[in-house]
């Protein structure tokens, strides 16, 4: 019985998990100091029609800050797609080696790659 429980738990953990998604995007100018993003907010650090930063709270219960680089000339470096209504979509994946979460953002929700190959 408390393996069973043990399970559901686990399933319902990550059912949970896998319907996060981020309600805010903010940006900001290279020289602007933003602070630290909210777990629901997404800031994009850079100038006009060239992003350099994407900084995020780490979806899963973690919540360490993600900064990633979006800088083609340095290397690792993401892209993102920024929709008409500004919802954020960022490629490749995200894998946070600290906590172990790997996802990928698509119009600011979360998709869990464990969801993706578990299907």
């Amino acid at each position: 019985m408390a393996s069973l429980r043990k399970t559901i738990a686990s399933k319902l953990k990550f059912w949970l998990k896998k319907k996060k998604s981020y309600n805010e995007v903010l940006f900001f100018k290279s020289i602007d100091d933003p602070g630290t993003p909210k777990k629901d907010q997404i800031f994009v650090i850079g100038e006009k029609n060239y992003s350099k930063r994407l900084i995020l709270a780490c979806p899963d219960s973690c919540g360490e800050i993600i900064m990633l680089n979006l800088m083609p000339e340095y290397s690792p470096s993401w892209k993102i797609r920024i929709s008409k209504n500004k919802k954020i979509s960022v490629y490749p994946s995200i894998d946070n080696t600290n906590c172990g979460s790997h996802f990928w953002l698509k119009d600011n929700r979360v998709i869990w790659a464990k969801y993706i190959i578990e299907k």
